[in-house]
């Protein structure tokens, strides 16, 4: 059963983001409490009961710039996180296309290598673009030669070993529609609220994205990115996960153009 939302909580965030985006009125609303605070503590002389209401109005007074200071703060949070992936992005993704250009000419035992090697790059890359996510993991799957299962090539991050999806199986087969799926990625945000003919394993994650990695309608595995605290990920990082699982989709091309072709 899904946990609700605390509505204290949903509450305090809607009014933070509300006192952010109109400071006008949140100035407005803290300086009419701060009036009346003051008004009710001057007659508080002539009855104890107008300090009551005289605190509640000091508090009140007091709420808008806390909520706004939080909510602004938050932004700041967000938009660090988002900068650091994008700096990290920036710097994994040129060596890997430029080492990329050059299996064309490489020999078959250096284009499998160069596979391994390049999994494992894009999997320390996505940790450490996501390393202010607690306990997230990146996987890359690899399609058997006979087709009937997907392993994994390379993993980092949370130290839990991913199941293989095995064909036949209704996990195996949901996993292997993802590579033939129309879009870029798929995005779980909560696995409690997932479609009844989702059967991962669902241990020690809430969330996860899924990219395919396929060149044309050869589908060659997947690179997964999943976080055990239901809003660590949002849809925008299916951008992320999906443009290294097409950088992925080259060195697996390259490494199995000469002994297969899985579709």
């Amino acid at each position: 059963m899904k946990i609700p939302i605390n509505p204290m909580v949903a509450s305090w965030n809607w009014f933070s983001y509300w006192c952010s985006s109109y400071p006008a009125y949140s100035v407005a609303v803290a300086t009419l409490s701060g009036i009346g605070s003051g008004y009710l503590l001057s007659k508080a002389d002539q009855s104890f009961w107008f300090f009551i209401p005289a605190a509640i109005t000091a508090l009140l007074s007091a709420l808008p710039p806390s909520a706004t200071a939080y909510w602004d703060r938050k932004n700041d949070l967000d938009e660090d996180a988002t900068a650091a992936r994008e700096r990290v992005m920036d710097q994994a993704i040129p060596p890997l296309l430029e080492e990329a250009c050059q299996l064309s000419t490489s020999r078959s035992n250096q284009r499998v290598v160069a596979l391994k090697g390049a999994a494992q790059i894009v999997t320390k890359d996505l940790i450490a673009a996501y390393s202010l996510v607690p306990n997230v993991r990146a996987a890359v799957y690899q399609v058997s030669d006979d087709g009937k299962k997907m392993t994994v090539l390379a993993r980092a991050g949370r130290n839990q070993k991913p199941q293989p999806f095995v064909r036949g199986t209704t996990r195996g087969d949901q996993a292997f529609k993802v590579l033939a799926m129309t879009e870029n990625f798929e995005f779980v945000a909560d696995l409690s609220e997932a479609p009844s003919s989702w059967e991962g394993s669902g241990k020690g994650y809430k969330t996860y994205i899924s990219a395919p990695i396929r060149v044309g309608d050869s589908g060659y595995g997947m690179l997964t990115l999943d976080a055990p605290k239901v809003g660590d990920l949002d849809s925008r990082d299916g951008s992320t996960v999906s443009l290294l699982a097409a950088t992925l989709s080259i060195y697996f091309s390259e490494a199995t153009r000469t002994t297969r072709n899985l579709s």
